[in-house]
């Protein structure tokens, strides 16, 4: 007869942190782990998940939401960076046409039809008049509702972005922290950055509109900027010269 070996309590937390919680950030897991060792849960590998969960007051989120990846030990930017590759990856989303007209109607007992859909999918967002109108209001108050939600939701965001300049730079093409998270090298980024800020060159321009026009439009462009640069000093006929 065999008998089971039985396992050691750092096999019993290491099977929790890895398989029950997962994803957590190495110098997270480190800390977790050493934490564990002195507590009498880790011997019970359900008690040491419940226990690290409340550590970390865990959401009940998926991968493709920015907060499980934050609850885990993770920066913003990493988060932000890693909840957009699990985001929808192969998943029909319920708030997309095509999960709708894939599905029988229970009322009609045939499939949605687009109109049918559409309604489906705008009424799950409180951006969308559908949204209220679901809930019993009116077209003309759900209209309203739904106008109010958006700015709000702008403004909001608007706010958070602003304050998070880590999320900034991972999210600007124009920023080597970008290509970085992309998987380029710190040199291949910088050049990445180059081609992206050398965007309305001359050259460019006159290799998409033509000589004349091309110039025509990137002068246009020049004085632009030069009128937007406060504290330009100098003429408009020496920097057309300098152009």
């Amino acid at each position: 007869m065999k008998y089971k070996r039985s396992r050691t309590i750092q096999e019993k937390i290491e099977e929790c942190l890895n398989d029950k919680v997962r994803n957590l950030h190495p110098e997270l897991y480190e800390k977790l782990f050493d934490e564990l060792l002195t507590e009498p849960v880790a011997n019970n590998v359900a008690k040491c998940k419940i226990y690290v969960a409340k550590i970390l007051s865990i959401p009940e989120m998926g991968k493709h939401a920015k907060q499980y990846w934050i609850s885990r030990g993770w920066s913003e930017g990493d988060a932000h960076t890693k909840s957009k590759q699990f985001c929808q990856k192969g998943i029909v989303s319920p708030y997309s046409k095509e999960f709708w007209t894939s599905k029988i109607n229970s009322n009609t007992g045939v499939y949605y039809t687009d109109c049918e859909a559409d309604y489906e999918r705008n009424s799950r967002r409180p951006i969308r008049k559908e949204y209220w109108m679901k809930r019993g209001y009116s077209a003309f108050d759900a209209e309203i509702k739904a106008k109010d939600t958006k700015i709000k939701n702008n403004k909001s965001g608007a706010n958070a972005y602003k304050s998070n300049i880590e999320i900034q730079k991972i999210t600007s093409k124009r920023c080597i922290d970008y290509w970085i998270a992309k998987g380029y090298t710190e040199d291949e980024s910088r050049e990445q950055v180059s081609k992206q800020q050398a965007t309305f060159t001359l050259e460019k321009c006159i290799e998409k509109y033509g000589e004349e026009d091309g110039k025509r439009r990137w002068l246009d462009r020049q004085e632009k900027w030069h009128k937007s640069y406060k504290k330009s000093n100098f003429s408009k006929v020496s920097q057309l010269l300098f152009w």
